[in-house]
C-alpha cells in the first residue's frame, strides 16, 4: 500500500479530541512555514503540500464523526 494509504488507517484509529489537537498542531506547522517563507529562510515546499493534506484528511474525518457517519 501507499504511504498515504497506510498513513489515512492511522488517523482513522485516533479519537475526535486528538483529531481536533493534532489539526491545530499542523496549522500551527503551515503558519510557521509560511513566516520563513515571507522571511526568505529555508523551507521546505513539499511539507507545506503534505501537511495541507494530511489537515484535509482529519478535517474530513472529524465531519464524519461529528455527523456520525462513522461510528467510534
Amino acid at each position: 500500500m501507499s504511504r498515504t494509504k497506510n498513513n489515512f488507517k492511522q488517523l482513522k484509529l485516533l479519537k475526535i479530541e486528538e483529531i481536533q489537537n493534532k489539526i491545530l498542531e499542523l496549522k500551527k506547522n503551515i503558519i510557521l512555514i509560511k513566516i520563513k517563507q515571507k522571511t526568505k529562510q529555508k523551507a521546505k515546499p513539499h511539507v507545506l503540500k503534505t501537511t495541507k493534506h494530511e489537515i484535509s484528511q482529519l478535517m474530513t474525518l472529524e465531519h464524519l464523526y461529528t455527523t456520525k457517519i462513522i461510528k467510534k
